[in-house]
């Protein structure tokens, strides 16, 4: 049986080229997640630094030959919630609902894990 999806999810860099990109270094469980938020299942919460971070990696690797093109469609994507840098000490209210354990997508795996389970809480 399929491990559900949580609630609310928080994208990493890599995650969100591979997804952009169709690669298959991203899992399929990590692909699932972002499925389900394609469907509304689920939120991606993506940090200000990833796009920046991303930002950087395409100049470099010049995945996306428009970035801005990119970025204006991320932006448009209603299942992508930003969390800009200023927000950082008070996501609670920027995130305007009920508050939920995070959860990681990281880069090593990209397998999702309970934000408790890392010994980490919602500050």
């Amino acid at each position: 049986m399929p491990t559900p999806i949580e609630p609310i999810h928080v994208v990493d860099t890599h995650a969100l080229i591979w997804y952009l990109l169709g690669d298959r270094k991203l899992s399929r469980r990590a692909l699932a997640v972002f499925h389900a938020a394609e469907r509304g299942e689920t939120r991606l919460i993506i940090p200000s630094i990833v796009l920046a971070e991303m930002y950087y990696a395409n100049a470099k690797n010049k995945w996306f030959p428009d970035y801005t093109a990119v970025h204006k469609d991320l932006l448009g994507r209603r299942f992508f919630k930003f969390l800009p840098f200023d927000n950082l000490h008070d996501f609670k209210r920027f995130m305007k609902f009920e508050p939920q354990r995070w959860v990681w997508m990281p880069k090593e795996e990209m397998s999702v894990r309970r934000g408790d389970e890392r010994g980490d809480e919602e500050r």
